[in-house]
């Protein structure tokens, strides 16, 4: 089989883990086949067997999904119900649409809230535990409540802001204020912060989730290194830790990447933790599915690693643990970052941790520790920017951001991610509420630590076009393509789905690009270059090493102004033909003879040659 080089070491959440427990998690996949048999890993718990039910005789679903809808019961139907097409259970990051009254089919405009809910692209996927993407929501006498096909149910009151169907007390992932949400309409943000429409563990936009780890000044991070009775480590510790995750790699990047504002420190355990647990015992027969025997085993292996490290050590002031299992054949080339697995750390609980398997090493073609720092971009409360498939589906952000392709050689983050993090100050981003062709914006590079970094445009209330300028750097290997990088941030797409959208130079295009990573290379526009984004168009004016001027112009705007310089150019041969024609309408000529040779010379004020006289 063809190595698919644009997954290796790429890695991925899988969005069931993170709809179903806001858990960002991945594999980490060689090749494609093994990216569709692992693609969607199982986030259950013992909880979830034991709601597990048969489902009804009288089916509501297509062909190809694994669960069919609960039936809706609605006993006060007079009574007029809010509207929407789309339902967010904010517990768990899950987003179900409406299907149409007795349909399969998703509504088309917004219709009561009283219906079935499905994610049709979880529902049909035997990993992705179809009975928990399907669901009805119901009223009865007591009011609301959503019922899933595995049967779980949760009742709901409706909260202050009309809008959250609020869950209560004692139900499974219960969060005070927390619940089901309906569509919500955004108005644009007159400060350019475009809010996340989600509000999950990992966030798009503003605000930044409080419950990941601290982004700010010197952190303290835990390293624990795991082995088994069936796969012991030879390496010493110092020596595996160094040449595959490289901390203190890791430690500069998020220092450079945050503008010097943040500085990750990770604190190896001094000793090998071999666990109790064999190591085949986690994925037998490495099937891939991390859900076996009704117990969650990726979630069991860092818990296990945790609570025997407890017995010769104190985890308790770390702001985030990994555990580090390289020996680990089960878990395969793999990557995960658990954002809310409560974990008991000795007197205190986190709920940041990630698991990291076996990666390569540093001088793999992908670095291992990329995949240690998009770990620990999720415990920080990023997206994932890539999309889990072959890599050619244009809608990743190609080289840049490490949140993306790690096989990409941009790896600074995104500047509107740094802003949300607060590494990026509001002083130095430039808000373009409505635009002004007059205007000439100036932005300094990203990674420097003055001036204005970023522009940002708010299309509407969930899309944003922004502007930042990208240079050779540390952490972006552009290989002559410095430039002003434009991409559309949307808050409507989910993490995996391309919620970040490159929008290349239109006079430096890549022809026949093997993947995005190559698409995208030459995508930040020099002096001189254009793109058009939607109805706007921007116009690189100056790019230099130390500034990069532009305009943003309206489409018509722009065809003026090219009609206008199209006229000027005209006007401009025209007058020098006219110049040329009056010029050649004044020349005279003369007869030159030496001995019996005769020229004639035709000049504005004509001269014969040295030793020629005029007839």
């Amino acid at each position: 089989m063809k190595r698919d080089t644009q997954l290796v070491g790429t890695p991925g959440e899988h969005p069931v883990l993170s709809r179903l427990l806001g858990t960002s998690k991945k594999r980490l996949f060689i090749n494609t086949k093994l990216v569709k048999k692992s693609l969607f890993a199982i986030l259950i718990t013992t909880l979830f067997v034991t709601y597990l039910q048969p489902a009804s005789a009288a089916e509501r679903k297509k062909p190809s999904w694994l669960a069919s809808c609960p039936e809706v019961i609605d006993v006060t139907p007079n009574i007029e119900t809010k509207k929407t097409q789309n339902l967010r259970f904010l517990n768990t990051g899950q987003e179900f649409t409406l299907l149409a009254k007795n349909s399969v089919h998703p509504v088309t405009e917004p219709q009561s809230i009283i219906g079935c809910y499905v994610i049709e692209d979880l529902v049909s996927n035997r990993d992705s535990s179809p009975e928990w993407q399907v669901g009805s929501l119901s009223r009865d006498i007591n009011g609301y409540y959503f019922r899933n096909a595995a049967g779980v149910t949760w009742r709901l009151s409706v909260g202050a802001d009309g809008l959250t169907l609020e869950t209560l007390p004692g139900s499974l992932y219960y969060k005070a204020g927390f619940g089901f949400k309906i569509d919500e309409t955004y108005v644009k943000a007159t400060d350019c912060k475009v809010k996340d429409s989600k509000l999950g563990s990992i966030r798009l936009g503003f605000p930044r989730n409080s419950e990941r780890v601290p982004q700010f000044a010197i952190t303290q991070n835990l390293i624990l290194v795991v082995d088994f009775p069936d796969a012991r480590l030879s390496e010493s510790l110092a020596s595996v830790v160094n040449n595959v995750l490289s901390p203190t790699t890791v430690e500069r990047f998020f220092n450079v990447s945050s503008n010097g504002k943040f500085s990750p420190k990770f604190s190896t355990f001094p000793a090998v933790i071999t666990l109790n647990s064999l190591d085949s015992s986690f994925v037998p027969e490495s099937t891939g599915r991390y859900f076996n025997n009704g117990i969650q085993q990726d979630h069991r292996m860092v818990k296990e690693a945790v609570s025997l490290a407890k017995l010769q050590g104190q985890l308790n002031n770390y702001s985030s643990i990994t555990v580090f299992a390289p020996t680990s054949k089960s878990l395969g080339y793999y990557g995960s970052a658990f954002l809310e697995l409560p974990i008991d750390v000795g007197g205190k609980t986190t709920i940041n941790s990630q698991l990291v398997g076996q990666v390569g090493t540093v001088n793999s073609p992908v670095p291992s520790w990329k995949v240690f720092a998009h770990e620990y971009g999720h415990l920080l409360g990023m997206y994932d920017y890539y999309i889990p498939a072959t890599g050619t589906t244009g809608k990743s952000p190609g080289p840049f951001d490490l949140m993306g392709n790690t096989s990409g050689n941009a790896n600074s983050f995104f500047g509107f991610q740094r802003w949300v993090q607060g590494w990026i100050e509001d002083s130095e981003v430039i808000c373009d509420y409505t635009t002004n062709s007059s205007t000439i914006h100036s932005l300094t590079p990203l990674n420097q630590n003055s001036g204005k970094k970023l522009y940002v445009h708010p299309i509407d209330g969930k899309l944003a076009l922004v502007i930042e300028f990208r240079t050779e750097s540390e952490f972006d290997v552009l290989k002559g393509n410095d430039g002003l990088l434009v991409y559309l941030i949307d808050m409507k797409v989910a993490s995996l789905k391309g919620p970040i959208s490159i929008q290349p130079s239109e006079q430096d295009i890549v022809l026949s690009p093997r993947d995005d990573v190559e698409k995208y290379s030459r995508a930040p526009l020099s002096s001189g270059q254009t793109v058009k984004v939607k109805d706007l168009v921007i116009v690189a004016e100056d790019v230099s090493q130390e500034r990069a001027t532009f305009k943003v112009l309206t489409d018509i705007e722009f065809q003026a102004k090219q009609d206008a310089e199209a006229r000027a150019a005209a006007e401009l041969k025209a007058k020098q033909e006219s110049a040329a024609k009056a010029a050649a309408a004044k020349k005279t000529t003369i007869t030159c003879t030496k001995g019996k040779l005769t020229r004639k010379i035709t000049a504005l004020k004509p001269v014969c040659p040295a030793g020629y006289k005029k007839k």
